[in-house]
């Protein structure tokens, strides 16, 4: 981006990414359902008070899930787009592309339960959220 041709053309790209992540967060209601997820999961985990380590860990993993989901969501876009008719083989990319949606969030679950169970098991053992409220470190 030496000159202002590269930086117009970086702008617009960021432009079309943003319409994109705006047209899956629209039509998407398993997208906006990580998001919330994700959102509870990040207040819960600041509340039971993870490390930043285990916070990134929990962003990164979030992330992945969200990736998942839209990339899903083009590999469905681009089917629908070029099959003429319905076909046997269509049906199992779209499956596929769920899958791999899946397996992340399979993945994203394991990873979080093993970081804030600790942190659970702990505020149990202090008397819960009546004695407390936050989880100290």
């Amino acid at each position: 981006m030496e000159d202002g041709m590269g930086r117009q053309a970086f702008w617009q790209s960021v432009g079309y990414a943003i319409a994109g992540l705006t047209f899956a967060l629209r039509t998407q209601r398993n997208l906006r359902w990580h998001l919330v997820a994700a959102c509870a999961v990040l207040t819960v985990s600041r509340w039971l008070g993870l490390g930043r380590v285990e916070l990134a860990l929990l962003v990164v993993v979030i992330g992945l899930v969200l990736c998942a989901e839209v990339l899903n969501t083009a590999v469905e876009l681009t089917i629908d787009m070029i099959k003429a008719t319905e076909h046997p083989v269509a049906r199992l990319v779209k499956d596929v592309s769920a899958a791999a949606v899946l397996v992340t969030v399979f993945m994203a679950l394991a990873i979080g339960w093993l970081l804030i169970l600790p942190h659970l098991s702990a505020l149990r053992q202090q008397g819960g959220m009546a004695q407390g409220g936050m989880a100290s470190r």
